[in-house]
């Protein structure tokens, strides 16, 4: 997973995801919530809310 996220907007696509579960419209939310960010691909997604799922945490595993 690409270390570029800050963890606010890590937070931001976990939230996202519960709520959408769909990464189209996790995309759109994001696009609107950082205008200037380039949109995170379907597998840094899933990869932060599996990651999410197993430690709690968003951040890299040490």
């Amino acid at each position: 997973m690409p270390r570029s996220l800050t963890n606010e907007q890590r937070i931001f696509l976990v939230k996202q995801w519960w709520i959408s579960g769909n990464t189209r419209a996790v995309n759109e939310a994001f696009q609107a919530e950082f205008p200037n960010t380039k949109i995170p691909t379907r597998q840094t997604i899933y990869q932060l809310a599996k990651n999410f799922d197993e430690t709690g945490s968003v951040e890299d595993a040490p």
